[in-house]
């Protein structure tokens, strides 16, 4: 019982956290008079993804390699599976941006790179430094690719701009503030994945459950609630565009940065049974999405179901096959 208060609290400080140090950075943005497409590409995405950053950080370097690294695989599966299953079965989640299917093609590269690495048996230090410059030069492309498009619709964009600043104006904190809050949401993140990986492993030990499994698990989901949260909410107010970005981008950024900072503070042994399988998993669902957004342009309500059952299935066979 006590290890289940621990991942409920480690839970719950993740999602304060997180949520915390995503306001307070977008506040110190706009302070430091930063665009809002910057805001929107680079400190969004990458906020969201803290409290999977931190857990697996932790987990590293507590000597849990295995729940670090099957913390970003079950992660991108619970996301892909649960968070879009859900969305979609709410409703219809319609795929025609541009923008959608590069993200998409891209986190099956990935993807698919991860695979390659499972071969090699290690994530090492300069792998990890490709990983984080890969991601970094990604968003560089996003946010080229989104300057020329605002340049060539100016009107719309400063309407939007318009709309954001109205928003925004009267919730605004000092820098001061805002940093103050940046810090205390960092603490509480720390603190948060902290129990979460306690109470995970020692959950994992008192039923025989391997740390593999645990990180595919109870931490991925743990860490996962943040999207989950917010695809349904988008979903539900038919932003259907949110809810497929935050998904596709939430899982580039769980390979490419999470595991990249990861595997430079500290190199990840990639053996066993994420290596052998559950990697291969997370590819068969990655070209799965990428083939249902380039030939249907969109997930349907039968589809969410699908997603779901197939979730279901997977987690059956974790524990009992």
């Amino acid at each position: 019982m006590q290890d289940l208060f621990l991942i409920a609290f480690g839970v719950l400080f993740l999602f304060l956290g997180g949520d915390g140090m995503v306001r307070s950075t977008v506040a110190i943005a706009e302070k430091l008079k930063l665009s809002n497409l910057v805001i929107s590409t680079v400190i969004i995405g990458f906020g969201t993804s803290l409290p999977e950053l931190l857990v697996s950080l932790s987990a590293a370097l507590d000597g849990f390699p295995q729940i670090a690294i099957g913390n970003v695989v079950g992660s991108n599966i619970s996301n892909s599976l649960l968070v879009l299953g859900v969305a979609a079965f709410i409703t219809t989640i319609h795929c025609q941006n541009p923008q959608i299917k590069k993200d998409a093609a891209m986190g099956f590269i990935a993807t698919l790179f991860l695979v390659l690495l499972s071969f090699i048996g290690i994530i090492n230090r300069i792998t990890g430094i490709f990983m984080l410059l890969t991601i970094i030069s990604y968003l560089t492309y996003i946010i080229m690719y989104k300057q020329h498009e605002i340049s060539t619709h100016k009107k719309e964009y400063k309407k939007i701009d318009k709309a954001i600043e109205k928003q925004t104006k009267a919730k605004q904190k000092s820098l001061i503030s805002s940093i103050i809050i940046t810090l205390l949401s960092l603490v509480i993140l720390v603190i948060g994945a902290k129990l979460l990986i306690n109470g995970a492993v020692s959950i994992a030990k008192s039923l025989g459950i391997s740390n593999a499994v645990i990180g595919l698990t109870l931490v991925a989901l743990g860490t996962s609630i943040p999207e989950l949260a917010t695809a349904s909410i988008a979903a539900w107010r038919k932003h259907t565009d949110i809810v497929i970005g935050n998904i596709l981008g939430s899982n580039l950024f769980n390979i490419l940065s999470i595991l990249g900072i990861t595997a430079i503070v500290k190199p990840i042994p990639f053996i066993g049974q994420i290596a052998s399988q559950d990697v291969w998993v997370m590819l068969a669902i990655s070209i799965m999405v990428l083939l249902l957004i380039n030939f249907r342009g969109e997930f349907s309500r039968f589809n969410g179901l699908l997603f779901l059952v197939t979730y279901v299935l997977y987690i059956y066979w974790l524990f009992f096959i």
